[in-house]
């Protein structure tokens, strides 16, 4: 327990060193002042004196040293509940499974405490078996399968302070590269802590190898995922390539099954985030099946090779619309200033969607609102109209989060105001569009509406020629949704005001 007993000491001198409570970048407060008194052994016992097993020597360390933290926060990355809400937890959890008739869930729940959350979906079980050591066990409560995740709760804990005193407290939301680099450096030492489960994976996929079954891989896929084993790598390149050769062989049914299996071993690659992949992934950009090149796009883009660039770009005109809008987002991870005229291009997509993903790109990751201002000026009316929707999803945004300052809305309204008189008819009609949704201007349909609502209310709702005129203009048929919706506000309205 002497590890243990280190491990615990060596995080909380890590968050007494550098307490952490700028909510804007941690999901969590962290620091020491989160942390409840620890229990005696006889406080411990009376409250797990209803449980079906002993608790183990490691929960007892933990909990002699704090009793979980106040509004259950405490580490950067999950909650850690004091241990009499974890016991009314697990209750609830055998409960609902035992409602659910799942006997062999509610066998393996009946064994564990649920005293680590993360977030508001996973749980980390620790399962309470008679022994000095207790495994940790990762469950999703939706999906309700459950995985390993640390042979140990000593491993979990080394691994914690190993990270906070080498990096650092885990901070959220600085952006999706530094998410990532944040995940790759915990895993590193999840690996070291957990040696035997590093092999044992590693085992897994030769097995995978040799019987290429949809249920081997399936139980590695979460550990891959959160170890992100770098000698895992050639095997599963190996097991690709082979399974490449098998598709040319195969019958329909078969050839599905081998593209289903192709698509999670490329998702795992670019979650492991090795660059030794990107070659051989480039490779199957010219697959012929588009969701195999919509996976490879997306590992790409995960990957952050500089390589992949210029075959990313050339995805960008793909026959599918899927496989345009993952590149256009993984162009815009990869932030390479080769990809910015290429994503303006694409602005002019045939697919909103398309559009949508390159204006993040440009306006997110890129940051070159002036170069989407000046694709106003260009030729093509499509590029045009993509350009004032991208305009238009930037000012919203940056409205609803107060990141938007007047200069910057002026530009863009004056850049906008000036197609209203272009030549083509479908630029106008975006710009006006798009500048009522800027100026929070009501439509012509909302006006219509209002009068209409105004009409019925005042007892004039059998005016005939007003409605055989709407009908006519086919503003009924069309807005059939949102006059109905509007009429039922009303009519709520107009009883609670009598």
């Amino acid at each position: 327990m002497q590890e243990l007993r280190d491990g615990l000491t060596r995080i909380e001198a890590a968050l007494e060193k550098n307490p952490c409570t700028n909510t804007r970048y941690f999901l969590n407060p962290q620091d020491t002042s989160q942390l409840q008194p620890g229990l005696t052994d006889r406080e411990i016992e009376e409250i797990a004196k209803d449980l079906p097993f002993c608790l183990s020597d490691e929960v007892y360390e933990l909990y002699r040293w704090h009793n979980g933290g106040m509004l259950g926060y405490f580490f950067s990355f999950c909650y850690f509940y004091p241990l009499k809400e974890v016991v009314e937890d697990r209750q609830k959890l055998v409960e609902v499974y035992r409602d659910l008739d799942d006997p062999e869930m509610v066998n393996i729940l009946e064994n564990s405490l649920p005293i680590f959350q993360e977030q508001a979906q996973w749980m980390l079980l620790i399962t309470g078996y008679q022994t000095k050591k207790t495994q940790v066990i990762y469950f999703d409560p939706e999906g309700g399968y459950l995985e390993l995740y640390c042979r140990s709760l000593t491993s979990l804990v080394l691994t914690i302070a190993d990270y906070y005193e080498g990096f650092g407290v885990f901070y959220n939301y600085l952006g999706e590269k530094e998410n990532r680099k944040q995940e790759r450096d915990f895993a590193l030492l999840l690996c070291k802590h957990n040696p035997d489960l590093v092999e044992e994976t590693l085992k897994e996929i030769y097995k995978f190898q040799n019987t290429l079954s949809k249920q081997k891989i399936g139980n590695i896929d979460f550990r891959l995922r959160t170890y992100k084993i770098p000698k895992s790598v050639d095997p599963l390149i190996q097991t690709l390539d082979k399974l490449n050769q098998d598709s040319s062989q195969a019958n329909t049914q078969n050839n599905c099954e081998i593209v289903s299996l192709q698509s999670r071993i490329i998702g795992l690659l670019g979650s492991i985030g090795d660059r030794r992949a990107v070659e051989i992934l480039i490779r199957y950009l010219s697959h012929q099946d588009k969701w195999i090149r919509y996976e490879v796009v997306n590992a790409l883009g995960k990957l952050g090779d500089s390589k992949a660039v210029e075959p990313l770009i050339q995805t960008l005109s793909d026959i599918d619309f899927y496989v345009r809008m993952s590149s256009a987002t993984a162009l815009g991870r990869l932030e390479d200033p080769r990809a910015i005229e290429a994503l303006i291009q694409t602005l002019g997509d045939e697919k909103q969607r398309v559009q949508e993903c390159a204006a993040s790109a440009l306006l997110s990751s890129f940051k070159v609102l002036d170069l989407v201002l000046k694709a106003l000026e260009n030729n093509n009316r499509k590029i045009k109209i993509g350009a004032i929707r991208a305009l238009e999803r930037e000012v919203r945004y940056k409205q609803e989060k107060d990141l938007l300052n007047t200069k910057q809305r002026e530009t863009i309204v004056i850049s906008i105001e000036k197609l209203k008189r272009d030549s083509n008819c479908k630029v106008r009609r975006q710009a006006r569009k798009s500048l009522r949704s800027i100026l929070g201007q009501k439509t012509f349909i909302e006006k219509i509406i209002s009068n209409l609502l105004s009409r019925y209310f005042c007892g004039m709702w059998q005016n005939r020629a007003f409605l055989r005129w709407m009908e006519c203009k086919r503003i009924w048929r069309k807005n059939t949704l949102r006059i109905v919706g509007m009429f039922q506000q009303f009519e709520k309205r107009h009883e609670s005001e009598k």
